[in-house]
This record gives C-alpha cells, structure tokens and sequence, in this order.
C-alpha cells in the first residue's frame, strides 16, 4: 500500500511538473512580428493625366500555399518554411492589392475605386493581378505576376472596344542584402514595385487607362 501511494505522489508530482514547464513555455512565447509589402512612396507630380481619373485594383489570386497571414521561406527546391512569428499584416493577396493599388496612387493621379459606391457608376480601368509565384528565399526573392488591363464604362462593359484589354506578365529577381526576414521582406518589397512600375508605364501610355469622370464618394 505504501509503495502504491509513494507511486501516485511521484506521478502527481511529475504531471505537476510537466504543466508548469508548458505553461512557462507559453508564457515565454514571442509575440509574433508584422510586415508590410508596400514600400514608403513619393508622389511623381510629372503625372500626364488629371486628378479625375479612376482605376478600380482587384483582388489578386495567388497560389494557395501563400494565401495566409504567415510569411512563406522557399529553403529548397523541395522544402517550406511557414514562420508563425514573421507575418504579414494582411493576409498575402491583401497585402498585394493595397500595394499595388497605394503605388499606383502615389505615382499616377488616380484614384482607386475598389470596394467604393461609385465604383459601379463610373468609367474606370480595371487592374487584375495574378502572382504566378513569389518565392523568398534566403538569397534572393523570384516572382511572377500576370496582368491585365481593362477599360470598362459606368457599367462594366468594355469602353473602348477592342483596345480595352491589354494583357502580360513580368518576372523579377531580387536580391536579399543580409540575413533576416526584414531584409527578405525589403526584397519582397522591391519585387513589388518592379511590377507597380511596370504598370504606371502602361497606365501612362494606354488610351483610355482611365477615365475622366468624377465619381459621387
């Protein structure tokens, strides 16, 4: 009997023990770090277009391993690394859209439309995105986009017939200056304008990018 009460003391003592170091394992968790993909951006007041010009940013598709919040590491040709404690302030394809959209506002006098009342009363060029592939890696950050344009009128239909679509895809690499995931996401962020540029040289130049119409906000 004594044997048998000294046994379920020392596994009473162990459980014990056990959940105190899990506890303090929680407790000493980091909290998790946040990034942005949008870069800090100066206005271009060379813009070749009016203030009352709309575009409307769509929402991007991506691969679906990188529809998440959590920041996705390419180790290998074969191996990801999800980081729990490196994320992205939005999910991945949130964050794409709001940088390209801020970009294109920060460079070009337009005004993006996206998810406003006017957006469905007023001419626009739509700007669909698709990210192909977005691999950081410890290296260098390779990406892929595919684009397209599109002028539509206050009804969504196309506003200049058979120019109202243009269509085309980029890659990029970049460089990561340094170890870190601040420096993987600096290089992200650069992949990023490399295709916000890209679009401000077709906004630029396409007849009837976008369309001078003052929307009601």
């Amino acid at each position: 009997m004594k044997n048998f009460r000294r046994t379920r003391r020392q596994i009473h003592l162990t459980s014990s023990c056990l959940l105190m170091l899990m506890l303090a394992g929680c407790a000493s968790s980091p909290d998790p770090v946040y990034f942005s993909l949008a870069a800090s951006h100066g206005v271009d007041a060379t813009g070749s277009r009016p203030p009352e010009t709309f575009i409307e940013v769509l929402p991007v598709h991506v691969p679906e391993k990188l529809n998440r919040r959590e920041i996705v590491v390419t180790e290998d040709a074969t191996r990801l690394r999800v980081s729990d404690q490196r994320r992205w302030a939005a999910t991945f394809p949130d964050e794409m859209r709001d940088a390209v959209s801020a970009g294109l506002q920060s460079r070009l006098p337009v005004l993006d439309l996206y998810q406003q009342p006017a957006a469905g009363q007023t001419a626009r060029t739509r700007v669909a995105l698709d990210v192909i592939r977005f691999d950081i890696q410890p290296a260098q950050v390779d990406a892929q986009f595919g684009w397209r344009l599109e002028s539509v009128d206050s009804t969504g239909r196309p506003a200049c017939g058979a120019a109202s679509t243009v269509a085309g895809s980029l890659f990029v690499a970049r460089p990561v200056d340094g170890d870190g995931m601040a420096k993987g996401v600096a290089a992200s962020q650069a992949a990023v304008q490399d295709l916000v540029n890209r679009l401000v040289e077709l906004l630029r130049t396409r007849c009837d990018s976008v369309t001078r119409v003052n929307p009601v906000l």
